[in-house]
């Protein structure tokens, strides 16, 4: 962390293994609404083709650990 951070927040006062609360709204939000929107076919982007395979992959692979673990 910058100086001017450490002199800001709590986390410097933190050791390895105590509970943080990361606010992670925004970026979740993000991510919500362009998944949203490319599964429903709302997204015209040109980088739609993009997103649509990775997020295809990642669920593919996400399906495949759970089929393992059970």
């Amino acid at each position: 962390m910058i100086a001017y951070t450490q002199t800001h927040v709590v986390m410097p006062t933190k050791k390895v293994g105590d509970l943080v609360n990361i606010e992670v709204d925004m970026l979740g939000k993000y991510v919500e609404k362009v998944t949203t929107s490319i599964l429903e076919g709302t997204d015209s982007g040109s980088e739609n083709d993009g997103r649509q395979s990775y997020i295809e992959k990642v669920v593919r692979r996400v399906l495949e650990k759970k089929a393992l673990q059970q």
